[in-house]
């Protein structure tokens, strides 16, 4: 029946911890005692702050504007919403598209003949030319290219407002013919 204060990542399932006006949620769980405004825009995208009290769902990362609340711990540090979202962006990165997928299937099939090719002018050509040849592989530029305009179209619509789970939605975007919303406020 005390308050004490610790770092964040020993919180556990089951603990009651307080957040008081600025201070951000640092678990997910529910609200036990208390009311507060609160500030869900990072994970809902909603600009209006959510009024929460008792029996209220809260999460980690989510901003206490005004107010005090007791809240049980249901799910902290890696189990949290926030760190699930944080992992699928992050595994976002590792995603290859279809066509950069196939272009190093192509790419390997030539590796060979560029290897031979490479290997076969080094008498003939200097080593930098002979180097420049193995350079040329067409994999390079897939394997390149390919991420960078992924990458270019996330950007481009993260800027608007849009967050994309990882580059296949983009890629079947192009077979897309309708759109359902669930719901009139954040689209997700």
């Amino acid at each position: 029946d005390i308050e004490i204060e610790i770092p964040f990542e020993e919180l556990k399932r089951g603990d009651v911890f307080a957040a008081n006006a600025g201070e951000v949620i640092p678990a997910d769980g529910t609200i036990k005692e208390g009311f507060a405004s609160v500030d869900q825009h990072i994970l809902t995208g909603e600009s209006v702050p959510a009024e929460k009290k008792a029996g209220d769902r809260v999460f980690a990362m989510t901003l206490v504007l005004s107010g005090r609340i007791y809240i049980k711990v249901e799910k902290s540090g890696n189990d949290t919403v926030a760190s699930k979202i944080s992992k699928t962006l992050n595994d976002m990165i590792d995603f290859k598209t279809g066509i950069q997928l196939r272009g190093e299937k192509w790419a390997d099939k030539v590796a060979v003949p560029l290897l031979i090719l490479g290997g076969l002018s080094l008498p003939f050509l200097s080593f930098s030319s002979a180097l420049a040849i193995l350079y040329a592989s067409p994999g390079n530029a897939f394997r390149f290219c390919g991420s960078l305009l992924t990458l270019n179209h996330l950007i481009i619509a993260s800027r608007r407002g849009i967050l994309v789970k990882d580059g296949s939605a983009l890629e079947q975007l192009v077979d897309t013919d309708t759109v359902i919303f669930d719901k009139t406020g954040t689209l997700t």
